[in-house]
């Protein structure tokens, strides 16, 4: 698709679904510029991976150039909006209009308020939501590479790491013991194989609020009656249960490929990737 027809589609796209923001992601400085023009009257955000195109323009936002390049902004799309919100560059009540341009053309429309996520960082608090995200990202990866040509589950806890130790014992012997935050920091890409790694052990990992591991390879507690409809197993059942006995956020990954957050017993989303 030509860059006319998609500039005409937004704009079409933007007026029938009252879009707030225009959030356009490229890396050309025609695209900016006709932009600029074409919704002067909206906000304009704009998501490049060009250095020169981050420091000539305002309200941008740096995108990864594998991202960028591969169509593959989805994957950091959670992150990106809380940013914005976090900046205060949009609004719980903005409707986003998100035209993406780089050899591969989209365009999608989001209400924030109903964006997946998004809505449950005012339940488990900013700075869980934050950590949350990483997990999400990280698990969303093991989901589709799999371990060894097969596809695996694990859990994440979140917060609160010595309440769940309280009520939890080790499978195995700690891998993490005795290794540097750095080095068991969920953020830091340098460990994601080692987490990957990892997830084949069964158990849990604890990670505290900030996003570091405490243990991996660490069954939960499921001594406490909790009903999980659905018949989804023993993982769903020790997340349920031991984010009723502690403050922690639980995050399960199936074996399936879905995702479910739990927190205070209930489960509160679940990302369906299968």
């Amino acid at each position: 698709m030509g860059w006319d027809s998609i500039i005409s589609s937004a704009e079409i796209a933007c007026k029938e679904n009252d879009a707030t923001v225009i959030f356009l992601i490229t890396d050309k400085e025609e695209d900016i510029n006709l932009s600029k023009d074409t919704f002067r009257d909206k906000k304009l955000i704009v998501g490049s991976s060009k250095k020169e195109i981050l420091k000539k323009y305002e309200n941008i936002v740096e995108i990864p150039k594998e991202d960028i390049s591969g169509g593959m902004i989805f994957r950091h799309f959670y992150k990106i909006i809380a940013d914005l919100l976090i900046s205060k560059n949009i609004s719980d009540d903005d409707r986003v209009l998100v035209v993406f341009h780089n050899g591969t053309s989209f365009i999608a429309v989001f209400d924030i308020k109903s964006i997946g996520m998004l809505a449950i960082r005012n339940t488990i608090g900013a700075e869980n939501y934050t950590v949350l995200e990483g997990v999400v990202n990280l698990l969303m990866e093991i989901a589709e590479e799999g371990r060894e040509g097969k596809k695996i589950g694990t859990i994440f806890t979140i917060g609160d790491e010595n309440k769940v130790l309280s009520h939890s014992s080790q499978l195995v012997v700690n891998p993490f013991y005795g290794h540097p935050e750095e080095s068991r920091n969920v953020f830091n890409d340098d460990n994601r194989e080692t987490f990957k790694e990892f997830s084949m052990i069964d158990g849990a990992f604890v990670l505290d609020s900030r996003g570091i591991a405490v243990t991996a390879g660490t069954l939960l507690d499921i001594n406490v009656n909790i009903a999980e409809p659905m018949g989804l197993g023993s993982r769903h059942v020790a997340a349920a249960t031991i984010s009723k006995l502690s403050d922690t956020v639980a995050v399960v990954l199936s074996s399936s490929g879905n995702i479910r957050v739990y927190y205070h017993g209930d489960c509160i989303h679940t990302i369906g990737l299968n």
